[in-house]
């Protein structure tokens, strides 16, 4: 029985990745790389400590530039969700049904606290999330269920008891690990990707969570 739903944030509360991408492209070039728009998916869902080693490595950078370069990405995708993010489709809907039923509701997420608190604020939706969980405090990001262990853990909820949503094979990969029912979104362009085959459920936007299917699996009622 499923008594907690887990969201990732970027990709999935906040259309996001569109600017960690182009934030990515222009931090590497400050530093003397070189990526594409297209390579930067590479890194799609990581750490960002671990975004920056992929390209530091990839591109040859100096490696005493890593803080540097982490900066750099977090303050152009904070500036960017600032003045032009939005909320995916059915984010709002899906968080305010959720609220009238006992269910928790937490956040496990490899951006930075900093990130995670604007956005929760940017957005008015500390009211919804009652935990919230990044991976910048421990030993081990996605791909690893680590973040995803420790949000079912500060729920006080068994992981097997939880269900996370993700848009990234990455995430999809630390949910399932961390034995989570895992429901995917991905992000428009991704969603032919073999990788999200594991995922339990696979829709195209939030819109969709609101459903029938949902309802009966989480044992709730659907909205009037």
């Amino acid at each position: 029985m499923i008594k907690a739903i887990i969201f990732d944030m970027d990709g999935v509360i906040v259309d996001s990745e569109p600017f960690w991408r182009q934030a990515k492209v222009n931090a590497v070039a400050r530093f003397g790389g070189n990526i594409t728009l297209q390579q930067t998916y590479q890194s799609t869902g990581l750490r960002i400590d671990e975004i920056a080693q992929h390209w530091i490595r990839h591109c040859g950078l100096d490696p005493a530039c890593q803080q540097a370069l982490c900066d750099t990405i977090l303050d152009e995708v904070i500036e960017q969700i600032k003045h032009n993010g939005k909320l995916l489709p059915g984010v709002l809907e899906s968080l305010q049904w959720l609220a009238t039923t006992e269910l928790k509701v937490g956040l496990a997420s490899s951006s930075p606290s900093r990130l995670i608190a604007a956005v929760l604020d940017i957005f008015d939706l500390n009211q919804y999330i009652s935990i919230k969980v990044s991976a910048e405090h421990l030993l081990l990001g996605k791909p690893h269920p680590q973040v995803y262990l420790e949000a079912a853990n500060q729920l006080g909820i068994a992981a097997q008891q939880c269900l996370a949503i993700e848009d990234s094979v990455n995430g999809l990969l630390a949910a399932k690990a961390a034995r989570m029912v895992g429901v995917c979104v991905p992000e428009p362009g991704q969603e032919n990707n073999p990788s999200f085959g594991i995922a339990d459920y696979k829709f195209t936007s939030l819109e969709e969570f609101i459903s029938p299917t949902i309802s009966k699996l989480l044992r709730i009622k659907l909205p009037a």
